[in-house]
């Protein structure tokens, strides 16, 4: 008999040191990242920006209050680990890079706060980030896949309220590392996600269809979609 609970005993802590191993070391205490882009998009110089762009000085958030921008999961469970975090509040960071963007293109950049928009007298551009997740898989322990999306809508509105352009950009990242020491390869999908969506809107943002309709007078009032 005390053979067999010796056995058990074994098997159990057998056990709890697998779930130790597969799920503890990935995110263990939780993930900090930095919110950024592959590379620094340096703006054009002064006089080459010439039209100017008024932007809401705060993105929206399609889930406020949200505490993790993602988590390291044990995928036999689906098991959360823990969370992975920004630095910095989402919607800050996707206004700045929203405006590195522009100036990019060739706007002169002028922030709006929410309580402005309606006297600003021009259409207003406004980004809201509908998804912003990322994960780490660690299933095939001590290889640790990371994957994740980040999706923005950016649309040009009248002070009114009035939407008269829109599009959605989407930008997917993937990278991976090894026992669970992830930070720096979470931090790089994210990058590689938000880079491609800068690009995007920097290249839409100088198509002349967007040009014209955040013209200061606001007499273009077009409506398109993605």
């Amino acid at each position: 008999m005390s053979g067999r609970h010796h056995h058990r005993v074994l098997a159990q802590v057998a056990m709890w040191i697998s779930v130790v191993l597969l799920t503890g070391c990935v995110g263990k205490g939780g993930t900090m990242i930095s919110l950024r882009t592959i590379e620094q998009m340096a703006p054009p110089s002064s006089s080459t920006r010439s039209q100017q762009i008024y932007l809401a000085s705060e993105a929206e958030d399609a889930h406020p209050g949200r505490p993790n921008i993602g988590e390291a999961t044990w995928t036999l469970f689906f098991f959360h680990v823990d969370g992975i975090q920004a630095n910095s509040p989402i919607t800050t960071q996707m206004t700045a890079l929203a405006k590195q963007a522009f100036e990019k293109a060739g706007y002169q950049v002028h922030s709006v706060a929410a309580r402005d928009t309606l006297s600003s007298g021009h259409p207003v551009v406004h980004v809201r980030v509908d998804t912003f997740w990322y994960d780490m898989w660690s299933y095939p322990w001590p290889f640790v896949p990371i994957s994740g999306r980040t999706v923005v809508t950016v649309s040009v509105k009248q002070p009114d309220g009035r939407e008269l352009y829109a599009r959605q950009f989407q930008g997917k990242g993937w990278e991976a590392c090894w026992f669970g020491s992830c930070a720096d390869e979470v931090e790089s999908a994210v990058a590689e996600s938000l880079t491609g969506i800068m690009n995007q809107l920097s290249q839409w943002a100088s198509e002349e269809a967007f040009r014209k309709v955040v013209m200061a007078d606001g007499t273009e009032q077009r409506r398109a979609g993605p």
